[in-house]
Parts: structure tokens; sequence; C-alpha cells
């Protein structure tokens, strides 16, 4: 078998890239606002991507894609152990020390240390002492132990996500009572939120998880649209937050905007707004919903936002939830926000990709740009504005 050439990368593709991440990196010096040091922030980690790719062989390129599952799994064990945990919060400590703290063979713990050091997940500041990185600190936060529970719920389905597409052809799903969620867990007929109410585990893990992101991207959303321009709308309302579960996002809005007139409304189902909720105050009416189920109770708002959920559903699920949202719109001005993400339509970066990919397991879908408008104009609604088009997670859509 004749062996591949040896690998020559372009100079010229080379130069440009090196071009690209110089641009990139003198937006970012020039920045004012946060937006614009995200935005500028996400092309630099995308040209360093393709300029990483573009420099490396082949071979090499094939063996770490290989072996990305091996540094995911180093890092849930490091995370079951205790050892983001029993690193200190700022400074080093060494293997010794960390094998103690968590009753570990110290010969494991280096390897497995070593291995998600290797990958940038912690950083070697000596020969066998490490601290942590602004990546690691993450595990250490209040919910990472639920959202890590979820993680490892997610590798059950995609562990089998090619068998279902054995069984059930190579399409895209489209029916979510027979999700790959499901396949992996012998269930049949059941959408996710009965399946997961079937394995009370789960359920937590995934309310625990939604929570956890929600205060991670809670800045994010609150810098993608100036909720204080609202004008309250019929009865005084402002702002309905449709399936805004336990109501962390609504309580971000409502504290990042102190001026904001009017009053807010917190939707969900009533075994979500039943208990639990965050303290929201007088300011904030909760109101039973089913938006699959029942029309919109709450006519004339300013503004009705859905976060995160139409990439739960398929296309026909949304436009029936689009459907039920119209008729308290209607002749009002009211504007629908979407907070969701937004894939552009040519060289997405790969974790807008990627986590496409993820919600094939519930019969959902990231959309594209295109994917978007062609939703949206099927239900009636025109979109006026994306906001933070550019973001490498979440993107606005204003409709």
């Amino acid at each position: 078998m004749p062996s591949p050439p040896p690998f020559e990368p372009s100079v010229a593709l080379l130069s440009s890239l090196v071009a690209s991440s110089t641009s990139s990196f003198t937006r970012y010096l020039s920045a004012s606002t946060p937006r614009e040091k995200a935005a500028a922030l996400g092309a630099l980690a995308q040209n360093a991507q393709e300029l990483s790719v573009a420099a490396t062989s082949p071979f090499h390129a094939i063996e770490m894609l290989v072996h990305q599952n091996h540094a995911a799994v180093c890092v849930k064990i490091a995370f079951k152990i205790g050892v983001f945990s029993a690193l200190p919060v700022a400074g080093p400590a060494t293997v010794q020390e960390i094998s103690l703290a968590v009753n570990a063979e110290p010969d494991f713990v280096l390897r497995i240390i070593r291995a998600i050091a290797a990958v940038g997940i912690l950083v070697e500041v000596e020969e066998q002492s490490y601290a942590h990185t602004p990546m690691s600190r993450i595990w250490t936060y209040p919910g990472a132990k639920e959202a890590f529970q979820y993680w490892d719920d997610t590798d059950v389905t995609m562990s089998k996500l090619a068998s279902y597409f054995d069984v059930h052809g190579y399409k895209s799903p489209s029916d979510p009572k027979n999700t790959p969620v499901a396949f992996a867990r012998e269930e049949r007929d059941m959408d996710l939120f009965t399946l997961m109410s079937r394995h009370p585990p789960m359920l937590d893990s995934f309310n625990q998880t939604m929570t956890f992101s929600s205060v991670m991207a809670a800045k994010e959303l609150c810098e993608l649209f100036q909720f204080d321009a609202l004008k309250p709308g019929e009865n005084d309302v402002v702002l309905v937050d449709v399936g805004g579960g336990k109501g962390q996002s609504l309580n971000d809005i409502l504290m990042s905007f102190p001026n904001m007139k009017g009053q807010a409304v917190l939707e969900d189902l009533d075994i979500v707004v039943d208990s639990d909720l965050i303290k929201l105050g007088d300011r904030v009416r909760i109101q039973p919903y089913n938006f699959l189920a029942d029309v919109q109770p709450v006519q004339g708002a300013a503004a009705y936002l859905f976060k995160n959920i139409f990439h739960d559903w398929p296309d026909a699920e949304c436009l029936r939830i689009l459907a039920n949202m119209a008729p308290a719109m209607r002749g009002h001005g009211s504007r629908l926000l979407i907070c969701d993400l937004v894939i552009p339509d040519r060289h997405p970066p790969a974790i807008k990709a990627l986590r496409d990919i993820n919600m094939l397991q519930f019969s959902g879908r990231e959309r594209s740009q295109k994917q978007w408008y062609d939703l949206l104009r099927q239900a009636g609604f025109q979109i006026i504005q994306i906001h933070g088009l550019e973001a490498r997670t979440n993107s606005l859509i204003e409709a």
C-alpha cells in the first residue's frame, strides 16, 4: 500500500489565517463594549481553530479526533472523584496532595490529570503540580454536579444514536414521541418530558442543568436586547417569559433592567410553576400554560420571550406553538423574542454544528439563519432583526 505524500500545508493559506487572527485580535483590543469583545474573541477562536486544522497533518488530526472521547472520560473521572474541588481556588497543588484529598492512587491521578491538562482544561505549573484554568473552575460552581449527571445521560443516548438510525432510517427525526433518547432507554410513544417524569433522576439533572445553563447565559441574554426599551402593552404587561421554567432568566432580566416598566408574566407547565420557583417579587405574575396545547392566555403584551424552547421541537410542533401565540399578539404591536442558536448558512463554527447534532436525540434541531426565516414566515411572522448573529452561543430573534 503506497504511503501518503509528506504533509506540506499551503503557505498562502497559513499566511491568510495568521492575518485573519491578527485582525481579530486587533478588533478585540479596540472593542469598547462586552458584545464587541465577545464577537472579536469568537472570531479569534474560529481563526485559531482554522489555523490549527490547516497546520495539522491529516493523520494527526484523525488521531486527535479518535481520542477526543478519551479526554471527555478523563474529565468525568476527575469530576467524580473530586479533583476540581480538591484544587485550590488560586494556586497549584501537587499530584500527591490531590490524590490524598480524593483518596485515589497517585499514579492513577497523575495519568488522569496529565491528560486533561494536555488538552487545556488544567494548567501544569511545575512537574506533577497543577492549577485551575477558567474552564476547570466552572466545574466547582453550584449546579455543576447535576450538569455533569446530565452529560452522563446524554452519553447514554449518543452511544445508541447510530443504532437508532439503523432502525428508523437515515433521516432527521420528526416524531417527538419516538426520539433517540427514548430509543436508548427502550421506551416508545413517549415525549421527552413524559420520559423524564418516569426517570426522576434524569428529570432532576435536566432541570438543574437548565438552571445552571441559565445562570451561565444570563449576562449574554441581557446584552443581546434592551428590554427596558419595551413599553407595557394591554393590561400593563411588558414581558411574558413563555416556558420560563423556575424564573431564572426572567429574574435576571428584571435585575438587569430595573427601570423596565410594567408587569412581567412567567409561564410554564403546572408541574414546573407549582413549586420551587425563585423569588420573583410582586412584579411577576405566575401563569400555568402549555404552549403546545393552548392558545396564549395573556393578550397584547409588549413582548413574548422564548428562551431555548424552539430547538427542542421539530418544525411541525414549532408551527403549532407559533399558531397558539398569534391570536394574543395580532393587532397589538407585540414582539416575539426568540433566544436560541442561529447557525450561519455557511462555514458555521464547530460548536454550533455539533450542538445541532446534540439536539438530534430529542428530535429537535438547531436552525440555520435561512431555516429561522422560513419557519417564522410559514407561521405568518416576519423577522425584524437578529441580535447577536455573530455570538458563539445564543442569538436573539426579534419578530
